[in-house]
């Protein structure tokens, strides 16, 4: 049976953050988390200690739950219809599976069909298995120098040196919010928003259909620096 747990990664220390999380909170519902998800908690990080520090206390929560999957979103997420309970319905495509429910165009996709996978995340909303995401701690703690403050990228290099890929659903059924300022001073020329977001409902969507796999064109190569043993993978 899939059972969800969700920790919301929150930068408390900034108004537009605090406002942020509200709308969300708003928009997921407070009836609908009750109803279908097992547990809710907001990690916040008023003094800034970083993506990673907080991102570590969502997983490390998540893990020690009975759930058998973990969602961490961050505090500037917009969401399909129906999102808190259709997520299922995506789960139980991949149940084995980390699964991205938001890639930006920056680290697009080739042309195809309902599902992508890359070679990592991207840290708007990503669900966890529980054994994976407990695989992952300790992989990390073992393999990946501590002073780096990517969590996704973690994320990215756990699944390149361990031969796993991350599934993206299309069109996503995330978008994120990038009228705000970034916690990670990000700013491109390429808006952080999906390309491909799906505004109605999550049940408007067959995602059992796997054919015609997407494949992304983004490359952890940069970011193996960060490895304790850059020749692991």
């Amino acid at each position: 049976m899939i059972t969800i747990s969700c920790a919301v990664m929150h930068t408390v220390c900034r108004k537009d953050r605090r406002e942020s999380l509200e709308r969300m909170i708003q928009e997921l519902g407070e009836n609908n988390i009750i109803s279908y998800w097992q547990d809710f908690q907001i990690f916040g990080d008023m003094f800034q200690k970083g993506s990673w520090w907080n991102a570590k206390r969502c997983m490390e929560w998540g893990a020690a739950l009975k759930t058998s999957h973990h969602l961490i979103l961050q505090d500037d997420c917009k969401f399909s219809e129906d999102f808190v309970a259709g997520l299922k319905t995506l789960i139980a495509v991949w149940p084995n599976e980390i699964i991205c429910l938001f890639f930006g165009p920056r680290k697009g996709f080739k042309e195809g069909g309902r599902w992508g996978e890359a070679e990592g995340p991207w840290g708007q909303a990503i669900i966890y298995p529980q054994s994976l995401l407990k695989e992952f701690l300790i992989w990390e703690k073992n393999n990946i120098k501590p002073e780096f403050k990517h969590d996704d990228s973690r994320v990215a290099l756990f699944c390149a040196s361990t031969g796993r890929t991350v599934k993206v659903p299309f069109p996503n059924v995330v978008d994120h919010m990038d009228e705000m300022q970034s916690t990670m001073n990000h700013r491109g020329f390429v808006p952080r928003v999906s390309d491909n977001f799906l505004k109605e409902s999550i049940y408007s969507i067959d995602w059992n259909d796997v054919s015609n796999i997407r494949q992304s064109i983004n490359s952890v190569s940069n970011d193996k620096k960060w490895l304790i043993d850059e020749n692991i993978s």
